[in-house]
């Protein structure tokens, strides 16, 4: 089994100027590009949990909506798909 590319999830959340809560997680690579395969299951479940916990949170504070943003390397999608990113939600 080779060794995977570490990651680190940037995760931000608050209420919007229209009342949603919204949660944003993004992707830390330190290592992008070593060669390294990222553990995109790993990966995938370190952000529901994170989606779970905000949620909760958003909840506690009085959040009847919440809108999630996800970066596109949990979605699994190559970087070559730039311009995909404001669109994929």
């Amino acid at each position: 089994m080779s060794e995977k590319e570490p990651f680190t999830l940037l995760i931000t959340s608050g209420f919007t100027d229209d009342g949603e809560w919204l949660i944003d997680i993004g992707v830390e690579r330190p290592e992008q590009g070593s060669g390294k395969e990222i553990d995109l299951g790993g990966l995938r479940a370190a952000a529901l949990q994170a989606i779970a916990a905000e949620g909760r949170r958003g909840r506690s504070l009085g959040a009847e909506r919440v809108r999630v943003h996800l970066d596109q390397v949990i979605l699994g999608l190559d970087e070559s798909l730039q311009d995909l990113n404001d669109t994929v939600h």
